[in-house]
């Protein structure tokens, strides 16, 4: 498969605003990573919105919703106070390509670093969760933009979840890369 350079660049600054825009709570930038229509689905605890094979989603579809949802999310993760919390990509891997349209996927591990009564003596940052996303993307006024973006987490640190937490049905992130 034959990318242009340039959209595989642009394609992976659109990944790396995404989370540090999300991380410092710039709602309305964020909002520049997606179309206007774009959808995040997010499987964790708690979530009774969407059934999927590996478990229940939280979707926040259009702007409205993604926007509250950076805003929510920054100062805080699941109801819990943070002063920081940092996103770290990798693997970044295309796996269909068009001049309109593409999908991808992206490994994530997101750390938080605590703040009272969570610190505990010497403690330092600690991983809430690692997994991947998988991304539908398209040509929007001339830039790449996230149609979709669905997080497939490996799972989540006790911290929040008493005993850990993996996704009802999770299933290891497919040999076929195709495979969706």
């Amino acid at each position: 498969m034959n990318i242009p350079i340039e959209d595989r660049f642009e394609m992976m600054d659109t990944v790396a605003k995404y989370y540090t825009y999300a991380d410092l709570g710039m709602a309305d930038e964020f909002l520049e990573t997606f179309t206007p229509d774009g959808v995040l689905d997010v499987i964790m605890p708690g979530a009774t919105e969407v059934w999927s094979p590996e478990g229940y989603l939280k979707r926040w579809a259009g702007h409205d919703e993604l926007k509250a949802m950076v805003l929510k999310s920054a100062p805080e993760v699941f109801g819990r106070p943070h002063t920081q919390g940092l996103h770290h990509s990798s693997n970044f891997f295309i796996e269909e390509f068009s001049p309109t349209a593409a999908k991808s996927r992206n490994y994530m591990l997101h750390t938080i670093q605590m703040s009272p009564p969570d610190v505990r003596d010497g403690a330092g940052p600690l991983m809430l969760t690692h997994g991947y996303y998988l991304d539908d993307w398209v040509k929007y006024e001339g830039h790449w933009r996230f149609k979709y973006r669905s997080y497939r987490p490996a799972g989540y640190h006790p911290i929040y979840f008493p005993g850990g937490y993996r996704p009802d049905g999770y299933q290891p992130m497919p040999r076929e890369i195709n495979d969706r």
